[in-house]
């Protein structure tokens, strides 16, 4: 019991020490995994995984200093948050494609994980 308490304990700490990036692309392969045990049509996933991740990156990151903005840009704010959007596009972009080939591998080896019952 006690090697379980200190494995559970060890993979908590490793999430908590993560980049912010990297847990939200994480908690997308959640959402994904959670939405294919959905009625929604599976080929819809993928835009639904990349949407939510352009949804909610320009929250997660911090903006650009408004000094750092070059003076040319017309519109600075609307340019930050295009460049947030645009970086949690590709970060959900990446998180569907890691969806799509490790977890299809992981639902192999481990049937239980896509829904099927062993019994």
């Amino acid at each position: 019991m006690d090697t379980i308490l200190t494995s559970a304990q060890g993979a908590l700490d490793t999430l908590l020490n993560m980049p912010a990036i990297l847990l939200y692309a994480l908690a997308l392969n959640v959402v994904g995994w959670v939405l294919k045990r959905t009625p929604l049509n599976n080929r819809y996933i993928p835009h639904a995984i990349i949407g939510l991740s352009a949804i909610g990156m320009p929250f997660l990151l911090s903006g650009t200093p408004p000094g750092e903005i070059s003076p040319a840009v017309a519109y600075p704010v609307l340019a930050d948050w295009l460049r947030r959007v645009s970086i949690g596009l590709v970060i959900g972009f990446l998180a569907w494609g890691a969806h799509a080939t490790i977890l299809k591998h992981l639902e192999q080896k481990f049937p239980g994980l896509n829904g099927d019952s062993q019994s």
